[in-house]
This record gives structure tokens, sequence and C-alpha cells, in this order.
């Protein structure tokens, strides 16, 4: 079942623990049976040469994301890492269990000339969040292993998004469009499973579902997107372009302003030149 190693983990069992079932399927909690002993189940191991298919929709879904992550790290000068389909292990013992997330945020950076989250290496944290973005191919493992695994790897949150409606779970729950799971004190738990929009404390924002995309915002409504790095890059260009635009206005209204006296100045030295012949032509006759 979902969850025999999970909320163990999460609740801070040991290996060879036991722990009561909860009354809900919503969050890891542990069966009375054995948490992984001797050795954790066969289908937590992975090999490093396996790489699940993926539909350009979903790598394109993805991106996407990814990308979000990638300009706000940047946008507020954070020392994080944003990676994609990396190796991440956190059981030094048992170093083929682990999970190969969508994508990842890991906070502090990885180090230099790493490209696996190993958990036990120095310098190496456990990741604030992680994300799976359900296919065809990922479903059953999305939805069934995903969440225990991550309960025991240490991940703060994980969002799994199903916009095909692929996934469910063994004992029949689901599909869901999106779901949110959450380290509390008392475990890892589910703390939301439906359509958006969802809150994520770990980014103090929320999750809204934007066409087939997954995105986040800082209003449920979706109206205050955090932009990619495309979408900021273009917004920058925008600003840049509008403010060329009203320099160029500008000096065209001092063009013209400049014109106008001039056009002014001439009137006047016309008017002028007219009082003194006419004075002129006064003085002539008197």
């Amino acid at each position: 079942m979902v969850g025999d190693a999970a909320a163990a983990a999460g609740a801070g069992l040991r290996v060879g623990a036991t722990a009561e079932r909860r009354d809900t399927m919503d969050d890891m909690a542990a069966s009375t049976a054995p948490i992984w002993a001797p050795a954790p189940p066969e289908h937590w191991y992975l090999t490093d040469d396996f790489n699940m298919p993926v539909t350009a929709d979903t790598q394109r879904r993805e991106n996407i994301l990814q990308s979000v992550f990638e300009a706000h790290v940047a946008r507020h000068g954070r020392d994080a890492s944003i990676l994609a389909n990396v190796a991440f292990r956190w059981d030094q013992a048992h170093p083929g269990v682990g999970v190969d997330p969508d994508i990842l945020w890991l906070e502090p950076a990885l180090p230099e000339g790493r490209r696996s989250v190993l958990t036990w290496e120095e310098g190496t944290g456990v990741p604030r969040l992680a994300v799976e973005v359900v296919g065809r191919d990922t479903a059953h493992k999305d939805y069934n292993h995903g969440p225990g695994k991550y309960a025991a790897s240490g991940v703060d949150e994980l969002w799994v998004f199903d916009p095909d409606g692929f996934g469910r779970r063994d004992d029949g729950d689901g599909p869901h469009l999106l779901q949110v799971w959450r380290r509390t004190r008392s475990g890892f738990h589910r703390i939301y499973a439906g359509a958006g929009p969802a809150r994520t404390e770990e980014l103090d924002a929320w999750l809204v579902v934007d066409d087939d995309t997954l995105r986040v915002a800082d209003d449920p409504e979706g109206r205050a997107l955090w932009p990619t790095v495309a979408e900021e890059r273009d917004a920058a260009r925008k600003e840049r372009d509008l403010a060329a635009q009203e320099r160029d206005l500008a000096a065209q209204e001092r063009d013209l302003a400049a014109q106008e006296r001039d056009r002014e100045r001439v009137r006047a030295e016309e008017a002028e030149a007219r009082i003194r012949a006419l004075e002129a032509l006064l003085a002539a006759r008197g």
C-alpha cells in the first residue's frame, strides 16, 4: 500500500518501527507492517540508466514550471538550484532508493560540479519542493509510490499535477488534477486534492491551472502569475520599448515646443519691425 514506509518516515519513525493506520488515505499513515525491514520495497529502487518516456506536452508543462521557478530565483537573488530529472537519493545505506523528480527546488544550491542530489554528501541539503507532472507511463508511480518515497526523503512539499487524468491510486482514489502534499509535525500529508487553486505554504503563493499548465500566482484567481524567464524577458523588453517611446514622444514634444518658440520669436520680430516702420512713417509726417 502507498504510505507503508511513507508516513513513518514523515513522522520520524525508524526502520523496523510500526505505526497505526489513520482513518484517511490523505495522510501518509503507516500500516501495522514493519517499515522496510530488512530492506526498502523492491519498487523503491531505481537504476541510473533508466528514464521514463516523456511526451512533448508533458515536457512543455515541465519546462514552463521550471522556468517560472528559475525566474523567481533570479529575480530575488536566491541561493537555490532548480533541477529537472536529476537523481535524488537520501539513504546512503541504500543508494539505489530514490526518486528522479520532474522538477526539484533545492536551497541552498547544489554545490558546483555535482549532478545528483545525494543528501549524505557535504553541502547538499534536502530539497524544499518537488514536482511530478503525471504522464501515462508515470501515473502509477506518481500516485502510488511517489508520495511515500517523498515522505521518506524529507522533502517539505510535493505537487502532483495530472492534467490528462491518467492517475489513480490502488485504492481507487483519483484522478486529481492537482495534489499538494505537505510535511507537518505529524507526518507527510495530502493537504489538497482537486482542480485548484491550492495554497503552497512553501512558496507562500497559490497554484493555479492555466489552460493545461500549472502556474504559481500571488492570488488564487491567477491574475498575478509568476512569469517564466521568457515572459519576464518579454515584459522587460516591453517596458524598455515603452520607455523608449516615451523618450521619443518627449523629444518630439520638446522639438514642437522649440519650433513654436521659434515661430513666436519670428512673429515678435516681425511685429517689432512693423512697429518701427510705422513709427518712422509717423515721425516723417510729423
